[in-house]
């Protein structure tokens, strides 16, 4: 008859779990690894826009923070990291096509100019309003896209829902 103690049942079965749960880990995050650089930009801008979104909310509305603002926050950083993550597979093993890399722009640029409208109403300082005119005018040389139409074209949409 094996005597085995309460003690060390509960540690065989912590190793265990502990083992289940790396074998399934480490894979993931080795297939990831090559795009970690990628993600943590997307979800550092997207944090960053909440954050100034908060701030020039606070000192141009006066208003303070809203969960309902809060929770799309969340929504938005994992439908982001998740379809960057799924253009990554798509890329690695379907089509090589940078994907993930374009769609990952796309996001950063998107926050980047949310950013930027923020700190041009925090600080009224010209420098934020002239590099957004730059930006816009280059995204229109390298794209066609008039940021500022499609912005309002979004928001219109969005208000008509």
């Amino acid at each position: 008859m094996v005597d085995i103690s309460n003690s060390e049942l509960t540690v065989s079965t912590g190793k265990q779990i502990l083992a289940g749960i790396s074998s399934v880990l480490i894979p993931v995050f080795t297939f990831l690894s090559p795009i970690k650089v990628v993600l943590l930009l997307v979800v550092i801008t997207i944090l960053l826009d909440m954050f100034f979104g908060i701030w020039r909310s606070r000192k141009v509305d006066g208003s303070g923070i809203e969960s309902r603002r809060l929770w799309r926050t969340v929504e938005k950083l994992f439908c982001a990291v998740v379809l960057v993550i799924l253009l990554y597979a798509v890329d690695t093993h379907v089509a090589s096509l940078a994907l993930h890399k374009i769609v990952a722009g796309f996001i950063i640029g998107c926050d980047l100019w949310s950013i930027l409208e923020n700190m041009a109403e925090i600080t009224e300082h010209p420098v934020f309003k002239i590099i957004r005119k730059y930006m816009s005018k280059r995204v229109k040389e390298t794209t066609g896209l008039v940021i500022e139409e499609e912005l309002k074209e979004i928001e219109e949409t969005a208000k008509n829902k």
